[in-house]
């Protein structure tokens, strides 16, 4: 597959809109790439786990998904990967995200 640049945005609970752009594969891997842009801004809580991240990516045909958080998580942490592929991209961003937990 080919990166290609996402935008992934979602509401905080007052309704503010956060986005920001990543460069993903799947919708999936730019949902936990936006969730580690999020983590080290200071000024962003970041979604709860109840939220529903929207993944914009506008080339080569504007496509919109939509990633919830529960089964982003799900995916990331109980789910077996379904291809070689798949689990070392889970493992890559199951890495990165763990860089904020020391």
């Amino acid at each position: 597959m080919a990166f290609r640049e996402c935008i992934v945005s979602f509401r905080d609970r007052h309704g503010i809109s956060y986005n920001t752009k990543v460069d993903a594969e799947t919708a999936y891997e730019a949902a936990a790439l936006a969730l580690k842009y999020w983590s080290r801004c200071r000024y962003v809580d970041g979604p709860d786990k109840t939220a529903t991240l929207l993944v914009e990516v506008n080339r080569p045909a504007r496509l919109l998904a939509q990633v919830k958080m529960p089964v982003l998580l799900k995916w990331l942490y109980v789910s077996p990967p379904k291809t070689d592929a798949e689990a070392a991209r889970i493992r890559r961003l199951r890495d990165l995200l763990a860089d904020d937990r020391r």
